[in-house]
Protein backbone atom coordinates (compact mmCIF):
# COMPACT_ATOMS: atom_id res chain seq x y z
CA UNK A 1 0.00 0.00 0.00
CA UNK A 2 2.78 2.56 0.73
CA UNK A 3 4.10 2.11 -2.82
CA UNK A 4 0.67 2.85 -4.28
CA UNK A 5 0.41 6.00 -2.18
CA UNK A 6 3.84 7.16 -3.36
CA UNK A 7 2.67 7.01 -6.99
CA UNK A 8 0.44 10.00 -6.31
CA UNK A 9 3.28 12.42 -5.54
CA UNK A 10 5.94 14.12 -7.65
CA UNK A 11 9.02 16.28 -7.09
CA UNK A 12 11.12 18.07 -9.66
CA UNK A 13 14.23 20.22 -9.39
CA UNK A 14 17.11 21.34 -11.57
CA UNK A 15 18.88 18.09 -10.60
CA UNK A 16 16.12 15.75 -11.75
CA UNK A 17 12.75 14.38 -10.84
CA UNK A 18 10.97 11.73 -8.82
CA UNK A 19 7.38 11.27 -9.96
CA UNK A 20 4.44 8.94 -9.83
CA UNK A 21 3.36 7.58 -13.20
CA UNK A 22 0.87 5.21 -14.79
CA UNK A 23 1.64 3.16 -17.88
CA UNK A 24 -1.26 1.14 -19.29
CA UNK A 25 -3.05 1.74 -15.99
CA UNK A 26 -0.11 0.23 -14.05
CA UNK A 27 1.00 2.49 -11.17
CA UNK A 28 4.64 3.27 -10.67
CA UNK A 29 7.45 5.70 -9.88
CA UNK A 30 10.14 7.14 -12.12
CA UNK A 31 13.34 8.77 -10.85
CA UNK A 32 15.93 10.48 -13.01
CA UNK A 33 19.00 12.64 -12.33
CA UNK A 34 19.92 15.01 -15.18
CA UNK A 35 23.58 15.38 -14.16
CA UNK A 36 24.55 11.75 -13.57
CA UNK A 37 22.07 10.42 -16.17
CA UNK A 38 20.96 7.74 -13.70
CA UNK A 39 17.38 6.67 -13.35
CA UNK A 40 14.98 4.00 -12.24
CA UNK A 41 11.48 2.95 -13.11
CA UNK A 42 9.37 0.83 -10.75
CA UNK A 43 5.91 -0.47 -11.63
CA UNK A 44 3.52 -2.62 -9.60
CA UNK A 45 1.64 -5.15 -11.72
CA UNK A 46 -1.65 -6.47 -10.27
CA UNK A 47 -0.55 -5.35 -6.79
CA UNK A 48 1.71 -8.43 -6.76
CA UNK A 49 4.79 -7.97 -8.90
CA UNK A 50 7.14 -5.03 -8.50
CA UNK A 51 9.24 -4.64 -11.63
CA UNK A 52 12.22 -2.29 -11.36
CA UNK A 53 14.47 -1.07 -14.15
CA UNK A 54 17.68 0.78 -13.25
CA UNK A 55 19.82 2.65 -15.74
CA UNK A 56 23.19 4.40 -15.67
CA UNK A 57 24.36 6.85 -18.33
CA UNK A 58 20.97 6.78 -20.05
CA UNK A 59 18.71 9.39 -21.58
CA UNK A 60 15.47 10.41 -19.92
CA UNK A 61 13.13 8.34 -22.15
CA UNK A 62 15.26 5.17 -22.13
CA UNK A 63 13.54 3.76 -19.05
CA UNK A 64 10.15 3.78 -20.76
CA UNK A 65 11.70 2.22 -23.87
CA UNK A 66 13.09 -0.66 -21.79
CA UNK A 67 9.70 -1.12 -20.12
CA UNK A 68 8.01 -1.44 -23.51
CA UNK A 69 10.42 -4.25 -24.47
CA UNK A 70 9.41 -6.34 -21.41
CA UNK A 71 6.60 -8.89 -21.63
CA UNK A 72 4.82 -7.38 -18.63
CA UNK A 73 1.40 -8.44 -19.94
CA UNK A 74 2.29 -12.06 -19.12
CA UNK A 75 2.70 -11.06 -15.47
CA UNK A 76 -0.75 -9.48 -15.56
CA UNK A 77 -2.28 -12.82 -16.49
CA UNK A 78 -0.86 -14.76 -13.51
CA UNK A 79 -3.53 -15.39 -10.90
Amino acid sequence: MPFLLSTEFSQESTDGYNKGIKIDNIPGRENYNYHSKKGSLSLLINRRFLVKIDGDKIEENDLIAWWEILDYKSLSKIK
